[in-house]
């Protein structure tokens, strides 16, 4: 439901929902973060020996390889999108 008024990009500033979605939605967030926090543990376990500087040039690699590819992905989308 939206009750006016807009906020950035013409984008509702609130929403009402259920409550029974909002406890929802806040379980899944807790889950997903302690979830994340398990597997940042895990990592920093089977890491703990590898330098920090080891670590943070094969991370940096890992998201420069992830952002060339997202980017190519979208360039493909785009022209897809003038084809058709």
């Amino acid at each position: 439901m939206n009750l006016g008024g807009a906020g950035r990009a013409g984008k509702p500033l609130a929403v009402v929902v259920p409550a029974r979605l909002y406890e929802q939605h806040q379980r899944n967030q807790k889950d997903a973060a302690e979830a994340l926090l398990a597997i940042s543990n895990r990592l920093y376990e089977r890491n703990k020996d590898v330098p920090r500087e080891v670590l943070e040039a094969e991370i940096d690699e890992a998201i420069k390889e992830v952002r060339a590819e997202m980017a190519a992905e979208r360039e493909s989308d785009k022209a897809a999108e003038k084809s058709a």
